[in-house]
């Protein structure tokens, strides 16, 4: 029968069950050392747990006695790859590093985030902050109505144009944010939903998915 690893909740006082330990169905031998089972590994036993019982996230949580969002941010984590589950093995990335990073859509964009958050040695609200820069990247930043472009203004200049653009690009992120709000909230219900954003026609097209079947 195979083992089922079990979150640990965590004590009064400690700032995440994210961060909290989990134990094995078996206690370690002196030989095995005391090697904890990691996020990923936690997060295939959830998924195996779900699979052998026919469980729903609602269900695994309470049998887990943790949140169902606790469930769902670990079975997210299963969307990682070989490659980047061993960067984020190696380098001692935290669970809030890996799920910033999953907001990027694609592979190469999650690679290369997750390689700059260790080359500068960010911590969780740099490298979330780092992960909007990059979703918010290159995005359409629509000129006010009726105004014309700054470069055609008297006394207009550089500054005035940057200092308007910034303003646009963190009215844009609040949007985004929002989505992703409603997104994570989605799942939380125990729904397996995703978000993608795609420039294109000048705009950005964002696309909300909800599964209902297999």
């Amino acid at each position: 029968m195979n083992e089922l690893l079990t979150p640990v909740r965590p004590a009064p006082g400690e700032a995440s069950p994210d961060a909290a330990p989990i134990a094995s169905g078996r206690r370690s031998g002196p030989s095995e050392g005391s090697r904890r089972p990691d996020m990923f590994e936690e997060a295939e036993a959830i998924r195996s747990l779900v699979g052998s019982f026919g469980l729903t996230q609602e269900k695994a949580a309470k049998r887990l006695s943790v949140s169902q969002s606790y469930v769902a941010n670990k079975l997210r984590l299963l969307r990682f790859g070989p490659e980047e589950r061993q960067i984020i093995r190696s380098s001692g990335l935290t669970e809030r590093h890996a799920r910033a990073a999953l907001r990027l859509p694609d592979r190469a964009g999650r690679i290369s985030a997750l390689r700059e958050m260790i080359k500068r040695n960010m911590n969780v609200a740099s490298a979330e902050e780092y992960v909007e820069t990059l979703l918010c990247e290159g995005d359409p930043l629509p000129a006010p109505s009726g105004e014309q472009p700054a470069a055609g203004r008297p006394g207009a200049g550089k500054f005035e144009t940057e200092f308007k653009r910034r303003l646009l690009l963190r009215d844009m992120r609040i949007f985004y944010n929002s989505i992703d709000h409603a997104v994570e909230s989605v799942r939380s219900c125990g729904f397996d939903v995703s978000s993608t954003r795609v420039r294109a026609n000048g705009g950005v097209v964002i696309t909300i998915t909800v599964k209902t079947g297999p």
